[in-house]
Formats: C-alpha cells, structure tokens, sequence
C-alpha cells in the first residue's frame, strides 16, 4: 500500500525546473499545493494499469518507473523508463481515454498526483504550460516514431 510522505512545495521541488511546473506562476503552484497528493510507493508497485480510466497527471519526484505494455503471449514490452521529473499518464489525461500503458515502480518512488480538474484550468489559463504539453506530446511521439523505425530496419 501507498504510505504517505511529507515532500517540498512545488515552488522549492528539486524537480521543478525540468518540467512543465517551471511555467508555472506562484498562485498556480499554490493551487497545486493545495490538491496535490504525494506517496512513497515501493518497488513492483502499480501506479496504474492499462485500460483504467485517468483521474490526474502523475509527476515523479524520486525513483523510476518502467511503462509497459503485455502482449497477448503475456510478455512485457517496456517501452519507457520514466526517471524524476517525468510527467505519467499525460496522454491519457488529455485525451480523456483508459491508460494504454501500466506504470510500475522499479525502484522505490515518490510520486505525486495532481486532479485532472487542476491540469485542465492551468491549459486554459497559462498559454506556456499548454505549449510545453503540446511539445511534450510530440518529444514522445518522435521518440515512438524512432523506436518503430529501430524495430523495422
């Protein structure tokens, strides 16, 4: 089970500056503040599983988390190693689709989650933090694009 941490404001987070946060003005990190939660999560943990609906945006603060897919002979096929400072779950939150990922720690983590609701008014209100999701998207889209031309040729 989760067990509830104490971590640093996002204003003071050692993370900041590598994510989408850094856009982010001092009244809307405190409205993150305000509903973010945080937990320490141990090692094979699951964040979430493929096909569960998104409620929020995960931000890693310590630790690693593999995404993966199972392929229908039951093998996993990692497709990402998420280190701190990576946003989890981004896509199916913007998409309001299920996860087409499970997320599972791989060494114990500090993971905090911010409500759907909160990332929703910052892309209305803060014309930065939409481009950078927007460029966020297509990083991971060239990155995916790469990858399958690696597996092809």
């Amino acid at each position: 089970m989760k067990a509830k941490i104490t971590v640093p404001d996002c204003e003071h987070c050692k993370n900041r500056s590598s994510t989408l946060f850094h856009f982010c003005h001092t009244n809307e990190t405190e409205v993150i503040n305000e509903n973010k939660t945080c937990a320490l999560y141990k090692k094979g943990q699951v964040v979430f599983h493929e096909g569960a609906n998104s409620y929020g945006l995960y931000c890693l603060n310590s630790g690693k988390v593999k995404l993966y897919k199972m392929g229908p002979d039951g093998k996993e096929q990692i497709l990402k190693i998420v280190t701190p400072g990576d946003f989890i779950g981004y896509g199916a939150l913007l998409s309001s689709a299920p996860y087409r990922v499970t997320a599972e720690v791989i060494q114990d983590a500090v993971i905090c989650f911010v409500p759907k609701e909160i990332i929703t008014q910052m892309f209305k209100e803060n014309p930065n933090f939409s481009e950078g999701m927007v460029k966020l998207l297509t990083k991971t889209l060239d990155e995916t694009v790469e990858k399958m031309a690696d597996i092809a040729y």
